[in-house]
Formats: C-alpha cells, structure tokens, sequence
C-alpha cells in the first residue's frame, strides 16, 4: 500500500485512527426493539436517541472488537458504504429499532458483525483484503452490503486474487446487494466528487444531525474537499467511478456458484419529505433522468459483470415508477427491506 503524497498519508492515518479496518460484534438487539416504526427523527429527542447509537462509533471500547471472527456456526457481516461505517448512518435503523437486529442474532447465534474499513484511502481491493483476512474459514458466512460495500464485496468474490481462497476454505453463502454502487456511480467522476460531498454532506446532516458521526464527517467532507482542489487521486473514489479500472477487472469473472445473490433497489424522486428536495437537482447534474437512489444509479445496483443477477431484487417502487419516502441511507427503514431480508436469509 503506497501512498503518492502526504495528504493522502493524513488522510489515511485519520481514517485509521477510527479503528478501521476491525471486525465489530453488533449488539444483541436494537436499542427499541419494540419501535415498529422509523422514528422521522424530528423531535430533539429522537436525534438525541439516535446520536447516541451513533456515538459508538467513536467509543471502540462501547463495544466488542475483534481481529479477526471465530470459526464454527453460521455468521453475518455486514459491510458499509462510503462516509459511513458500521455505526453509522445506513445500517443506524438496524440499531436503533425494530426486531430484526436481535432476530438476526438469534439465527446466527450472537455471530452478527460490521466490517469497519476505510473509504477514501484505499480501494475496495484492499478493502477485500482486510476483509477476507478476517473471515474465518470452514464457516458459512453471509454478507449484507451497502453502497461503495457492494464493490468490495464484489471485490471479494469476483478478484482472481481470492478465487483459490473462495474454492477452499472461505464458504461466502449468501450476499444481499443494498443499494449497492455494484457497477459504481457517476458522482465519483472527477466533474462531479464536488455534488458527491455536497449530497453526503446533506444526507447525513439530514439524518443524524449534530451526533458524532455528522461532526467528524464535516471535518472529513472538508479535507476531502481540499484534496480534490488540489488534484488528488483518492483511491477509494477513483474505483468508484463507472469504467474504472477494478470495475473492468471484476466484469470478467462470475461470482462463484456456489454464492446465491439478491438486491435491494430504489428509484428516489418526488421527495416526500420537504427536507430531502433541494437534493433531487444535485443529483440530476450527475444522472440526468437516468433513475437512482441519489447516489447510486439504479441500472448498475445488479450488475455484477459477466455474472447473470441471481435472486429477484425488492425493489421500492421501481425504475419506472419512483417514489420519494426511500433514498440511499435509509433502506433499512422499511418494513419491506426487512421482510426481504429475513426471507432470503431464512430467519424465522
């Protein structure tokens, strides 16, 4: 791992020294687990409840940790987007309410982690690396993944790097693609990383204001920011961007098959949410009318290359027929994506 220049190197450290890359046990059910509801996280109160979900995140010792998971049994991993992290704002609902968290624990027998890594320092190859360095082997492992996850868990299964490891002694079962970046997506192109950071900058403002994780995000956005101004290459951008060089290198191999896939998609568009609708045309400078989820657009979230999709994705509307209640960090709070979820995965 090289670093082309030193704020690339601060950039890396920070990231770093966040506790990534880790392997972090999720807890045994979410803090409501009798909420059937998303909170609209309007009050004082709901943001405060959720700040303190969140906050975890920069407490390592709020939760276990651990290098690598132990062998034997069924596990699930979940691994995150870009920005985010396993406490952060896209897998938040599953913390914060509901009962799929501690049904989820029940069926893998308290084995539910996140995949702590970094974003914006390294590519989602490397990501693949420390991930599969922490995978136990002989294990059934199911994976549950977001965003910019979608290409690292691609990455995992698709990479002739780790092809003799998945022929072995890593046994991948299930994959669940959730508004995954799985071909990439146009705001990672150099014209347009500026509406990247202002549609993230937005979003996770949005939902999770004034927590910990918005806070270290605007001094992360900034830096970012800075970096790009200055021609920056950041790597976990730079395989962002559709037609980049690991997205054609992962376009050549199937998915091995004894790994069943199923995806989550939503076209966003008509916000019904007042707040989310100044958003729709930071988006549209970079998809035009092609349907998305504001980040991701919708056409890539199957592709997985040469490799036909498997499973019939859920979709929330469709690409035909948006709607405006679900976009790119709230999947999880719908009662159908958690259905979906349940269903493929076979917990009772």
């Amino acid at each position: 791992m090289s670093f082309p220049n030193a704020a690339l190197h601060v950039l890396h450290a920070f990231e770093r020294s966040l506790h990534k890359p880790a392997m972090k046990r999720l807890p045994r059910q979410s803090r409501h687990p009798d909420q059937t509801q998303a909170p609209r996280l309007e009050s004082p109160a709901e943001l405060r409840d959720l700040a303190e979900v969140l906050l975890k995140e920069l407490l390592p010792w709020a939760h276990p940790e651990a290098g690598g998971i132990p062998g034997g049994g069924r596990v699930l991993v979940l691994v995150h987007g870009i920005f985010d992290g396993v406490y952060g704002a896209a897998f938040s609902p599953l913390l914060l309410w509901g009962t799929l968290l501690g049904r989820l624990q029940q069926h893998y027998q308290q084995r539910v982690y996140g995949f702590d890594h970094e974003t914006l320092s390294v590519d989602p190859l490397q990501n693949a690396r420390d991930l599969i360095a922490r995978l136990p082997s002989n294990t059934d492992i199911d994976l549950l993944c977001h965003s910019r996850g979608g290409l690292v868990t691609r990455a995992l299964l698709q990479h002739p790097e780790f092809q003799a490891r998945l022929q072995t002694d890593i046994r991948v079962r299930r994959v669940i693609f959730m508004g995954a970046a799985n071909a990439g997506s146009p705001l990672a192109e150099p014209a347009h990383r500026g509406r990247l950071l202002e549609l993230f900058t937005e979003l996770i403002q949005r939902r999770d204001p004034g927590s910990a994780q918005a806070i270290r995000n605007k001094f992360l956005f900034e830096a970012v920011k800075r970096m790009l101004a200055d021609a920056a290459k950041l790597p976990g951008i730079e395989a962002l961007a559709p037609g980049s060089d690991l997205i054609l290198a992962l376009s050549h191999t199937p998915a091995p098959a004894t790994v069943t896939c199923s995806f989550v998609c939503a076209s966003f568009k008509n916000a019904a949410d007042a707040r989310l609708r100044h958003l729709e045309p930071i988006s549209a400078a970079a998809f035009g009318e092609a349907a998305n989820d504001l980040v991701v657009p919708y056409s890539g979230m199957t592709s997985l290359g040469v490799a036909p999709p498997q499973g019939k994705p859920t979709t929330l509307g469709d690409e035909h027929t948006p709607q405006g209640d679900f976009y790119h960090l709230n999947y999880l709070d719908s009662q159908e994506v958690r259905d979906h979820i349940t269903d493929f995965l076979g917990v009772p």
